[in-house]
């Protein structure tokens, strides 16, 4: 949500290479944002810090990869100037399953959108 407003839908779909997240995105600001998973399945305004910090699975600092299982690396989502988005990319230190790195794992997790200063 933006400002208590919806600002589109994001589903989440199995993948061979980790969780598929398809997005569909309306009222955010033109440009480049970034996206993340956040440790908790609360998001709320003003700032959205309940949402907590990137997830991190089993509550290990980073994955071998040197990256957090919430990290989405070389994703970028680019509103257009209309504050539309529509775009698919691959999250793929998660899964959907019941496992450490799930994304309902200790009761959930959320998905924030994050604005890049220009």
């Amino acid at each position: 949500m933006r400002r208590g407003r919806s600002i589109g839908t994001a589903v989440l779909s199995e993948s061979t290479h980790g969780v598929k997240v398809t997005l569909n995105i309306k009222n955010l600001p033109p440009g480049p944002h970034l996206m993340h998973i956040h440790q908790f399945a609360k998001c709320e305004a003003p700032d959205f810090k309940s949402a907590g910090p990137h997830f991190s699975a089993a509550g290990a600092d980073h994955n071998p990869t040197g990256l957090m299982a919430g990290d989405i690396p070389n994703f970028v989502l680019t509103v257009d100037a209309d504050g539309t988005a529509h775009a698919t990319t691959t999250a793929p230190y998660v899964t959907l399953g019941s496992d450490n790195n799930s994304v309902f794992s200790n009761g959930g997790t959320s998905l924030v959108i994050h604005a890049v200063a220009g």
